[in-house]
């Protein structure tokens, strides 16, 4: 009896330390995001929690499969072809339930089941999926024309929602292609009245109109003035307008002029948008239809070819056309604002808005790899094209708002990934006032790099650090102590206007012709100096 009574004792007190030996694995596992170590956290994710942060969402309800009409093939082909680090999605009536909830009550299931005509099942799904992972909504009948990365950026800076300006000659929405970051306030407020829609509707019967959805969105800037004032902020373009992405409108199974074909392959709107009913007689013919077609596959071959290279074509040297004297998509500037270049990190973004808040610092993100995923609501952020890395946000910003920074605004420069080399111990040391250690600008001059963990650099057009320094950015001074490394800096807005803004135009050009390049190492180098 005894050794049973022992054996039992025996048994508890392990069993009790098993159960501590998890509670604490349970508390560590918690509370290391907080942690000084900025330890790697793995975790395993759902596939809609694992979406590309650059997604073009495309639906067809029947299905991707050897029935899928020939027109509608094209136009997959034609976004995945110009975009390809892009993640598209071929959306069909089975795979929705992958990305929205479509459990047996939910609203949305509930809706695929009644009697919802395809059309406005459509309109329910794009709504649903932008205000949950954010990204592209583009038509089945939506022919690619350009690159997202050429011009997507600026038009999201404003609101991070962008879309066509189309009904009521322009004052309202065009559907069909819908462009938004994850938490914009346009996105948000359009699918909430979308579903209460139906909802009012006790999700039976047809809509009232075709276009409820647009007739939505009129009521909402209608009687909100917030959703105005973002809408107004969204960089206008007609879909009407001569030549642009309606210039098929009613015309796609006619003849297709001269003039069409040249306009379409050498300045095409974004996007064109076609029509379903096109019929493959149209394909074959010498149509509209046609000609849009052969005009994207030719650009997409350009492209490819690196004929036809946007980055370099339309971007080299496009700051020094653009005025910089407005502040449009930048918040309002407070005493302290800080500017990260993040690349989708979770754990880091959190760290620096908690961090901002601590020191009342107003943190401005840039999203590089994505449409601001992982960015809390109430924190502003925008997607940039990921070129130039951190130095190549920087220097956008101060092109871009060089002239509206107050005087006295403290801005601090920093990468977003706060787990490499100590940064977010350093960033809070620059954030409390203390200087970081420099280097003599001598110590560097011999600098180049041909490599980069393992990756092959774009070159620069000069042998070292110290030609490239006196070309872009001045005298060498040997002794000068200007050398910072790991992307972090403070300023403010009367040092960088020391400098002109063509010096920071000049030094952003030699950025954004790609984003693993040397120039990156030598501004590094030349940060401290080139910001104050």
């Amino acid at each position: 009896m005894l050794k049973i009574i022992y054996f039992l004792l025996i048994l508890f007190f392990i069993i009790l330390l098993l159960l501590v030996h998890v509670i604490l694995f349970k508390f560590i596992s918690e509370n290391s995001k907080n942690s000084e170590n900025y330890m790697e956290f793995n975790f395993i994710s759902t596939t809609s929690d694992n979406i590309h942060l650059k997604t073009i969402w495309i639906l067809w309800l029947q299905g991707w499969n050897e029935n899928t009409p020939e027109l509608i093939l094209e136009v997959r082909n034609s976004w995945t072809e110009f975009n390809k680090d892009w993640n598209v999605i071929e959306l069909d009536s089975v795979n929705i339930a992958e990305y929205l909830d479509l459990s047996s009550k939910s609203p949305i299931r509930v809706l695929a089941e009644s009697n919802i005509p395809p059309a406005a099942y459509s309109d329910v799904i794009r709504l649903n999926l932008l205000e949950k992972y954010g990204g592209v909504w583009v038509d089945a009948t939506l022919l690619c024309m350009r690159p997202l990365d050429e011009w997507i950026y600026d038009a999201l800076l404003p609101s991070g929602f962008w879309m066509y300006h189309g009904r009521d000659y322009g004052k309202g929405p065009a559907s069909w292609f819908i462009i938004s970051i994850r938490n914009s306030y346009i996105i948000k407020q359009w699918a909430k009245e979308c579903m209460n829609y139906w909802k009012l509707k006790n999700y039976n019967g047809k809509p009232h109109d075709y276009f409820w959805m647009d007739e939505l969105f009129t009521n909402l800037y209608l009687s909100d003035n917030k959703f105005l004032s973002e809408w107004n902020n969204v960089p206008y373009l007609w879909c009407d307008s001569f030549s642009q992405s309606h210039m098929m409108n009613g015309k796609t199974g006619k003849e297709c002029s001269k003039i069409t074909k040249k306009s379409l392959l050498y300045n095409p709107p974004h996007v064109i948008k076609l029509t379903r009913h096109s019929s493959s007689v149209n394909l074959l013919s010498d149509t509209n239809t046609k000609c849009a077609i052969e005009a994207s596959r030719e650009r997409r071959l350009l492209l490819h070819d690196k004929f036809y290279d946007p980055l370099i074509t339309n971007n080299r040297n496009i700051m020094s056309n653009l005025n910089f004297t407005d502040n449009t998509g930048l918040p309002d500037i407070t005493s302290k604002i800080g500017v990260f270049a993040d690349c989708g990190c979770e754990f880091s973004v959190n760290f620096i808005v908690e961090l901002c808040k601590k020191y009342n610092i107003t943190p401005l993100i840039y999203d590089k790899c994505g449409f601001c995923k992982n960015v809390p609501t109430e924190v502003f952020c925008r997607p940039l094209l990921n070129t130039g890395r951190d130095l190549g946000t920087f220097l956008w910003f101060v092109t871009k708002y060089y002239h509206v920074i107050p005087d006295d605004t403290q801005v601090y420069f920093s990468a977003g990934n706060m787990k490499k080399h100590n940064r977010g111990e350093r960033l809070e040391e620059l954030f409390r006032g203390n200087f970081i250690k420099l280097g003599q600008l001598d110590s560097e001059k011999n600098f180049s790099l041909s490599e980069y963990e393992n990756t092959q650099l774009f070159r620069a057009e000069l042998p070292n650090f110290k030609q490239w320094y006196i070309k872009y950015i001045g005298e060498w001074i040997p002794n000068k102590k200007v050398i910072s490394f790991n992307a972090l800096v403070r300023t403010t807005g009367a040092n960088i206007r020391k400098r002109p803004l063509t010096t920071y135009i000049n030094v952003y050009n030699e950025l954004i012709l790609a984003n693993n390049n040397e120039i990156v190492h030598y501004i590094e180098r030349a940060i401290y100096d080139l910001f104050n």
